[in-house]
């Protein structure tokens, strides 16, 4: 196989288990009456709240913003909210909208969307995408449009994506004269190059493979087994796939002794990261881990000085190739806009702009595109990142942010570190989703103006 160069793990935000309901295909259906594509008549200045980051990829956009102007004469004006007293970012915006403040446009990842929905912060982007004969379901990657949606009507289009495949580090296939991971290749595939590089006796030890809480996720596994996760609004956590993927996720740990437990990695039940640790990426690009999954994204590179230096494959297969992509970064229509026409206008073109400094672009793109947006990734990469989308598929569920905690605290992690089995720790969280579900239908939401 033709060896990869390496992509960035991205910081795996609790955007988990937050993708929207299956979403309406109807939406790319036009109007026979309609000719065109809504315009605004006259140029506008958009204002588009969004997360306050101090650097990375909120900021670089931001600057992108305020020096772009949109379908010819429109403008976007970043305004930046950083959440405080405890606040998610969902909750500050809705706060502020219901304060009287009138945005155009609103940022968000999939774990913000389905309050900002249900709160009438967004409105559906049906009324305009039926209006442009320009719009069109194809143009984007397969069940990406799903992380948009709420209960089946679009509310945002996701600029960038990210999907998850598989990193190796191929100095350690070589020192252990291991022969390195090839595209198409099954679980046992893995966990027998795995075995063959974990050593125990190496100085400093060398773990054959990197499990962290949800990194990789355990969804990509269970959908090639067969689980569908969410059907007809109840969450399906005790499906022998999700059993059989958590169990294989803890087995790696607590059975085969090939990737390292929790606390070795610094990953603690009290603070609930989701994300790598410092201790779990000083010990990658120390060479301690031979392999590591993950979500991927295109547009930053990570090639240590002196240390580690990976590279790209798929992840492995079940009974199908299905993994898993997230829609970290989506862009939606304010209720309360005065301006709507103009800022969906607005929402194709900023999709393009967005991956000058995002990730995998939400729309369908060449493998020589993606590296022309890319300059360090080879067309290898891009073939690997785009056949991995092609596969990848979204949670499809309308799930409120309290989910999210529950499926990472109740189920992942006495799993991963031995506290309880797949099967009990599946049916005690779907007990506690089932009184969640029953308390939250219990509680009148606003609707939407």
């Amino acid at each position: 196989m033709t060896r990869r160069n390496l992509i960035i793990l991205a910081s795996f935000v609790p955007a988990v288990v937050a993708a929207c309901g299956p979403f309406a295909s109807d939406d790319s259906e036009t109007d026979d009456s309609v000719l065109s594509s809504p315009t605004a008549a006259t140029s506008a200045t958009l204002t588009l709240i969004m997360p306050d980051a101090s650097s990375g990829q909120s900021s670089e956009l931001a600057a992108v913003l305020k020096e772009t102007t949109f379908a010819d004469n429109h403008t976007v004006k970043p305004v930046a909210l950083r959440p405080s007293g405890g606040q998610t970012y969902s909750e500050a915006v809705t706060q502020l909208v219901a304060a009287g403040t009138r945005p155009d446009l609103v940022w968000m990842d999939q774990f913000a969307l389905p309050t900002l929905a249900t709160q009438g912060v967004t409105r559906p982007l049906t009324e305009f995408t039926r209006r442009d004969i320009d719009f069109s379901t194809d143009d984007f990657w397969p069940h990406i449009l799903s992380s948009g949606a709420n209960r089946g009507s679009l509310h945002a289009l996701p600029l960038a994506a990210s999907v998850c495949t598989l990193l190796y580090n191929p100095a350690l296939f070589t020192s252990s004269n291991t022969p390195l991971p090839e595209d198409n290749w099954s679980w046992q595939d893995f966990l027998t190059l795995a075995q063959s590089l974990n050593d125990s006796t190496a100085t400093p030890r060398v773990w054959g493979f990197l499990q962290a809480p949800l990194i990789p996720p355990f969804f990509a596994m269970a959908w090639q087994d067969g689980s569908t996760l969410f059907q007809d609004q109840n969450w399906d956590i005790t499906h022998e796939g999700v059993i059989d993927a958590l169990q294989f996720q803890a087995n790696l740990i607590l059975h085969h002794e090939v990737a390292p437990p929790l606390d070795v990695v610094d990953y603690r039940t009290d603070n609930l990261r989701i994300d790598l640790t410092d201790k779990a990426r000083d010990m990658i690009l120390s060479g301690q881990i031979a392999m590591m999954g993950g979500m991927l994204k295109a547009e930053v590179f990570w090639r240590s000085a002196g240390g580690a230096s990976l590279e790209l494959v798929e992840m492995p297969q079940g009974n199908d190739a299905a993994t898993w992509g997230m829609a970290e970064h989506m862009a939606g229509v304010a209720q309360e806009s005065e301006q709507a026409d103009a800022a969906y206008e607005v929402l194709k073109p900023l999709t393009e702009a967005a991956a000058l400094v995002l990730s995998m672009p939400a729309k369908r793109t060449s493998a020589e595109a993606l590296r022309s947006l890319h300059q360090t990734l080879t067309v290898n990469d891009s073939v690997v990142l785009i056949e991995s989308m092609e596969q990848s598929q979204y949670i499809d569920a309308d799930a409120p942010e309290w989910l999210a905690f529950l499926i990472f605290a109740s189920l992942v992690f006495p799993v991963l570190t031995g506290q309880s089995s797949a099967h009990q720790a599946a049916a005690d969280t779907h007990n506690a989703i089932q009184m969640q579900i029953q308390t939250a239908q219990a509680t009148p939401t606003p609707s939407s103006s």
